[in-house]
């Protein structure tokens, strides 16, 4: 059983919305802030999507550290471009990236398999 579909414009789709979701919640909480600055309040709606959104960025930078890890943990060239990527792209850029580990140790497996032989 898959955690993810694989069809791939499907993870594509995802990533897109999730990147413009996360760019949405960012400029939500620096317009909270800039608001709070002027004493201006917001409306009760904006509040309330303020709040979820503050939920998904720290979900996402959770997901972004763990990418990081993972990239660091595997010695790849630059362990802060897969957690940025995470961050933006969420639980599916955390899964690739995961998943890219993976592939390469098959392939290494399997070329120094073939080496021996």
């Amino acid at each position: 059983m898959a955690l993810l579909p694989t069809h791939p414009t499907l993870l594509k789709s995802i990533k897109i919305l999730s990147c413009i979701l996360i760019a949405g919640a960012l400029g939500l909480a620096l317009g909270k802030g800039y608001a709070t600055m002027e004493n201006y309040p917001l409306p009760q709606f904006l509040e309330v999507l303020f709040w979820i959104g503050s939920c998904a960025l720290f979900f996402h930078l959770l997901e972004g550290i763990a990418a990081a890890a993972v990239a660091y943990g595997r010695r790849e060239n630059n362990p802060l471009k897969a957690g940025i990527y995470a961050f933006w792209t969420g639980f599916v850029g955390l899964y690739e990236i995961i998943n890219r580990g993976k592939e390469v140790k098959r392939t290494t497996t399997a070329r120094s398999s073939n080496n021996q032989t």
